[in-house]
């Protein structure tokens, strides 16, 4: 099923195209490295944000991830502007919060498929939030998928 999800999820939501910077997190799971990895072979360039020294090499030496940052040992913000210098195109969301936030912060201005539908999957519920609420800046998820022509998506869970 991870496959399935990651597959389907990226090709008919996240539709990367060769070129696109596309970040992952979770990525070193089941579903985040299926994902890098089709859109390795889209053409993209994928970052991954995983948890760990040891999963961020597996990223880059074993599934041929361009960049992988350790939400652990770094400043996810600062690593996404070094590794994303352009912005994000395409972001497959699989832990919310503080990450969601930083990335939110990079995703790319006036990219060239800003006429192609861009959706915005949200199946995570947090406590104290009402469903369909989305974590992070309030509203912004949405403004930057209507606005920005940048597709985020979230697998259901």
């Amino acid at each position: 099923m991870p496959g399935m999800t990651g597959y389907f999820g990226l090709l008919e939501v996240g539709q990367p195209k060769a070129g696109d910077t596309v970040v992952v997190s979770g990525a070193a799971g089941a579903v985040g490295s299926v994902v890098g990895q089709i859109a390795k072979i889209k053409g993209a360039r994928v970052v991954g944000i995983a948890g760990g020294a040891d999963k961020c090499r597996y990223l880059v030496e074993e599934l041929g991830f361009d960049a992988a940052i350790d939400y652990k040992t770094e400043n996810v913000a600062e690593a996404l502007k070094m590794h994303c210098p352009k912005g994000v195109n395409v972001y497959f969301d699989n832990v919310g919060g503080d990450i969601l936030d930083a990335v939110l912060t990079r995703l790319a201005r006036g990219a060239p498929h800003r006429d192609l539908r861009r959706h915005l999957a949200v199946q995570q519920h947090h406590p104290g939030q009402r469903p369909g609420q989305l974590p992070g800046p309030a509203g912004a998820a949405r403004h930057h998928d209507r606005h920005c022509g940048v597709r985020l998506l979230r697998p259901c869970r």
